[in-house]
């Protein structure tokens, strides 16, 4: 799990699932950019004429990004989530290995008060939820009949 080994890499671009190649080719990824210049004949003042050739650079690096984007997104490229609440993590540690109630895991946590559980346990649930999908780890099915005094 890139995300978990180099915690930097959040936020950058990885091949959804198992991948060998690079999503662009340096041909693809070369910039090449060609502005004709300033023409110190024209009626132009230079600090316009510099305003002028930023701002269509600005304009051209704006495109290609866009680009490049789009590129990586056709060949099944996406970014690394991103998933900053490492409480999160904690609760579904708790619920997948000690086995916890999402319930129980709310008031262990502080997440509510005891006489607002149900707001708790889909606060947890939200969570684990989202850690999984992360994880890509099954998330543990919930316990069937009554459940026990906390």
């Amino acid at each position: 799990m890139y995300w978990c080994d180099y915690p930097q890499g959040i936020g950058y671009w990885h091949y959804i699932g198992h991948s060998f190649y690079a999503p662009i080719t340096d041909a693809e990824r070369a910039i090449n950019y060609c502005h004709p210049g300033y023409d110190i004949s024209a009626e132009m003042s230079e600090a316009d004429s510099f305003r002028a050739i930023i701002n269509d650079f600005t304009e051209f690096l704006k495109e290609y990004f866009v680009k490049m984007r789009q590129l990586a997104t056709e060949r099944n490229w996406g970014r690394t989530p991103i998933k900053r609440e490492l409480e999160h993590f904690k609760w579904y540690v708790y619920r997948k290995i000690k086995k916890w109630s999402p319930a129980k895991i709310a008031l262990h946590f502080n997440v509510c008060q005891s006489d607002d559980l149900d707001t708790g346990r889909k606060t947890i649930e939200n969570g684990i939820n989202s850690v999984a999908e992360i994880i890509r780890l099954p998330i543990p099915p919930s316990r069937k009949g009554r459940p026990k005094k906390l």
